[in-house]
């Protein structure tokens, strides 16, 4: 009976799964080291666009705009001397305005899923991203920015860009826990390298 039991709930899980093969799940708590003192009482316009292309048939649990919001707390967070001012999605592409930092983020990627589902769901703003996903019936997380920064602070104005990702990968163990797990370590481990950019870029 207990062998039975255990078939019926694999066959119930490989069921989901094909009717939902993309998910996409709050961002979990995560604070990175706060930057005490690091831009300090400098004006910055942060932007955040999410690129991403998502099919209808996904496991949504947070919206666009959670996904933003999440973020842009834990950028704020990160800087606490610096004035930072948080700009709807629609001032992405407009020009950084004079004397101060425009920072512009795209979320090219921030969902996780099986390599197959995977595909044609990652952004491409700033140049496509290169994931090394496999076939293996694993869940991969993946995770994936393209930050352009302005600094016109004075004097000659400095652009730096850079595109960065992490992906994370388990066998399918436990289902969209699994898939959870995942898009948690590469969330974490994208934004990392995104603020070491950002860190590296300004810092004088």
């Amino acid at each position: 009976m207990k062998k039975y039991l255990l078939t019926a709930v694999a066959l119930l899980i490989c069921v989901c799964m094909n009717a939902q093969k993309i998910a996409v799940f709050p961002v979990e708590d995560y604070s990175a080291p706060a930057r005490e003192g690091f831009m300090e009482g400098e004006s910055v316009n942060l932007i955040i666009f999410d690129a991403r292309s998502l099919p209808q048939k996904s496991k949504i649990e947070c919206s666009p705009e959670e996904v933003i919001e999440s973020l842009s707390s834990i950028i704020m967070k990160a800087y606490p001397s610096a004035n930072i001012n948080v700009l709807p999605s629609s001032q992405y592409y407009k020009n950084a305005a004079d004397s101060l930092i425009t920072i512009r983020i795209a979320i090219n990627a921030y969902q996780a899923g099986f390599s197959n589902a995977l595909n044609g769901t990652v952004g491409s703003i700033g140049g496509a991203l290169s994931f090394g996903l496999s076939t293996d019936g694993k869940w991969h997380g993946v995770t994936g920015y393209n930050v352009i920064i302005d600094d016109k602070r004075g004097g000659e104005p400095k652009r730096y860009t850079d595109s960065m990702s992490a992906e994370e990968a388990h066998s399918n163990t436990m289902g969209f826990t699994t898939a959870k797990k995942c898009l948690t370590a590469s969330f974490m481990q994208a934004t990392d390298k995104m603020l070491v950019f950002i860190d590296s870029s300004l810092l004088q």
